[in-house]
């Protein structure tokens, strides 16, 4: 007979933005910044709607292109069972 593995994820998964911090100011002349964290392992990680790009370790980074004034990043993790993690940071460009 065959094998089947069945996980049981019943809590959503950890998600850690290690840069940029809520609330900091860049220059427009940054842009891109380089947006840095970390989540549990097999979970995909977005940010605005737009994958990372994860590795097996569940470290993630992205690539976010500045825009003038305020800028909302919303970051979504969700793992295999659909179980998900939301966070927001608010960034600004002078």
């Amino acid at each position: 007979s065959q094998a089947i593995n069945i996980s049981f994820l019943n809590k959503p998964p950890d998600l850690e933005i290690s840069f940029p911090h809520d609330g900091q100011t860049f220059k427009k002349d940054e842009s891109p910044i380089k947006i840095l964290g970390k989540t549990d392992s097999n979970v995909k990680v977005t940010v605005n709607d737009f994958w990372t790009i994860s590795q097996d370790d569940g470290s993630f980074t992205y690539y976010y292109a500045l825009k003038d004034g305020d800028n909302t990043l919303k970051f979504v993790g969700q793992d295999e069972a659909g179980n998900k993690t939301e966070k927001e940071i608010k960034i600004k460009v002078e």
